[in-house]
């Protein structure tokens, strides 16, 4: 075995150390990957986690997922939980853009770490329920994005990963151009089909986001649209 495959057999060991850690708060070591090498094995250990759960409490998870889209008649609530996390994240700036194939939301907010991406992975778990100052702390917000789409990509520092509706795994970097700048900003990707036309919807959408809306929020003080939307 040669030292760089010694070197990442341990970053697999504490990865998944990490994740069982995860299950008692009170044993968490504090583990946060350092590179994305260490994030990818991170990943990995916490899918083969809920792979090795029984299949009926995956069933109960996917089913608690799937009824994200029901708890808003507006279809693009999931873009509002996304504003509400940012700003829960001290972000000051949420840019939205419209591609051919998808809705892509960024921040520059504080980073992921280990307990926002289990709390991402699990419906109706949350890391916020015991902050007050955390007004999207139920746990429940992002899966209504399920709405426009069955995934979600999430890139921010080490991480890059797709939560999908039955399994989420760790993927390449952002292959986009990107919202903001390359260090310190997360950047969510909800991927679209050609059915919808989601520019006009998503206009009309962040119109809302006027000051009024923006005083409900602590740290965000704008949220733009880029390439022709509009900026407030």
């Amino acid at each position: 075995m040669t030292t760089n495959q010694a070197e990442q057999l341990t970053e697999e060991q504490r990865a998944a150390s990490a994740v069982f850690q995860l299950e008692d708060p009170s044993k968490y070591s504090g583990f946060e990957p350092e590179n994305e090498a260490s994030a990818a094995a991170f990943v990995t250990a916490l899918a083969a986690e809920f792979r090795s759960l029984p299949a009926a409490i995956r069933a109960a998870l996917r089913q608690a997922g799937n009824a994200g889209e029901l708890l808003s008649e507006d279809r693009l609530q999931g873009l509002s939980e996304l504003v509400q996390n940012a700003d829960d994240t001290k972000a000051t700036t949420v840019r939205v853009r419209v591609d051919r194939d998808a809705v892509v939301v960024a921040h520059n907010g504080r980073g992921l770490g280990v307990g926002d991406v289990m709390a991402m992975a699990t419906p109706w778990l949350t890391t916020k329920a015991e902050d007050s100052e955390q007004t999207g702390r139920f746990g429940i917000g992002l899966q209504t994005l399920r709405s426009i789409s069955t995934t979600l990509e999430v890139h921010g520092g080490p991480y890059h990963i797709e939560f999908g509706s039955r399994e989420l795994r760790s993927i390449g970097p952002l292959g986009i151009e990107p919202l903001g700048d390359s260090h310190g900003w997360t950047t969510l990707r909800v991927p679209t089909s050609g059915e919808v036309d989601w520019q006009p919807l998503v206009s009309e959408w962040l119109d809302r986001w006027d000051s009024s809306a923006l005083l409900f929020m602590s740290h965000v003080t704008r949220v733009e649209m880029i390439e022709g939307g509009t900026k407030l």
